[in-house]
């Protein structure tokens, strides 16, 4: 179930038993199986996301030559990506990141003890039983300046926001999510979703 509303700059698709209870703001809308939408449906094909309110790409500049990266324990990052697994658990302190990459996997749980803005430039993948942030995004914005997918499965459990203008957001196989997402295209699947519109939160 998705609980709110959701919007997409290119178009939504619902599988299984997704269900929004919101409106659906996107181009196309596409429902196959039992997936329902109880809101309005809008088509807004190509309109973009409501930008954020700084400069995006400066941003993704000054994270990358001055962040918090060096607090993390070396085993925990690839090339500049963040990768957890086996049962990994790791604290964020507040800051800033800049990331290649995120894969959690393995039950492994990505905590954070403050507020905590991620900048990633690359993809990301929650699976396999995994959680970020769970129960509460308040504290956790990610920023994504790439086209590469942010994806979701496997029983996941996350609690964050994220501003994707580029990149496609898949949700499926009963994952949770809990924050404001915005993407390029959002494709929705299985039971347990839980999604709340862009604009319900607000940015840093």
């Amino acid at each position: 179930m998705i609980i709110g509303s959701v919007q997409a700059a290119y178009g939504f698709t619902g599988h299984g038993n997704a269900h929004v209870s919101g409106d659906v703001k996107a181009s196309p809308i596409t429902l196959n199986g039992n997936a329902t939408i109880a809101g309005t449906q809008v088509q807004i094909q190509g309109t973009p996301l409501p930008a954020p309110p700084f400069n995006l790409a400066a941003a993704f500049a000054s994270a990358q030559s001055s962040n918090n990266n060096g607090s993390i324990p070396a085993e925990h990052l690839n090339n500049g990506a963040l990768v957890l697994n086996s049962q990994a658990q790791l604290t964020l302190a507040p800051g800033t990141y800049y990331f290649t990459g995120i894969q959690l996997a393995g039950q492994s749980r990505l905590l954070i003890s403050g507020d905590v803005i991620i900048f990633l430039h690359g993809a990301m993948s929650i699976a396999g039983g995994a959680k970020i942030n769970d129960p509460s995004a308040g504290n956790l914005w990610i920023y994504s300046d790439s086209n590469q997918t942010i994806h979701n499965a496997g029983h996941a459990l996350s609690a964050f926001n994220i501003y994707a203008p580029a990149a496609p957001l898949t949700v499926t196989g009963g994952t949770e999510i809990d924050g404001c997402i915005a993407g390029r295209v959002v494709i929705a699947s299985g039971n347990g979703l839980v999604i709340r519109m862009p604009g319900e939160a607000a940015s840093p």
